[in-house]
């Protein structure tokens, strides 16, 4: 695995990023013995903030305090996140399009592309809680779990404007 120059790569993250994506998945799928599933989402939000957070501060305070490289490095970084993040995401948008339009009502369709819509545009969490009103709906919206990549986007976008504000 490659990582930015001076960054060093931990294992044992890996291993808690399993752990997290586990406990999320046997949650959903019915295990009520792990009450606590949900703690696997912030358990990979920590750990996006303890991997992602140096790498940002990395950009503005690295030596090179000039306002190109901190505009290359800001580049450098959502372009990274971009390819890292967009294939994965543009995947799961075109199968699970796929099944809605061939499983799904005409409600459903308006409802999906409304979510999609918002996912695309890294607002996927307020999608969530516009079009699907609750995150247990009765008429589930198969994108509502991107809220928490749209989250993490938001994070992306916001820490480094209040570094630059700090900077």
């Amino acid at each position: 695995m490659s990582t930015p120059r001076g960054i060093r790569y931990i294992p044992a993250i890996d291993g808690l990023r399993a752990v997290a994506v586990i406990a999320v998945m046997l949650y959903h799928l019915g295990f009520n013995w792990i009450p606590g599933g949900f703690l696997g989402v912030d358990l990979f939000f920590v750990i996006s903030g303890f991997v992602v957070t140096p790498l940002i501060l990395r950009i503005f305070y690295s030596g090179k305090n000039t306002e190109h490289s901190v505009r290359q490095g800001l580049y450098n970084f959502y372009r990274r996140r971009f390819y890292r993040l967009a294939p994965a995401l543009a995947g799961c948008i075109v199968f699970t399009t796929f099944l809605v339009l061939i499983f799904g009502t005409v409600s459903d369709h308006g409802r999906f592309v409304s979510q999609a819509i918002s996912t695309l545009l890294l607002g996927g969490n307020f999608g969530a809680l516009h079009f699907s009103g609750n995150y247990f709906s009765p008429a589930p919206n198969p994108l509502i779990h991107t809220w928490s990549l749209s989250a993490e986007e938001q994070i992306y976008l916001f820490l480094p404007l209040v570094f630059a504000l700090l900077y």
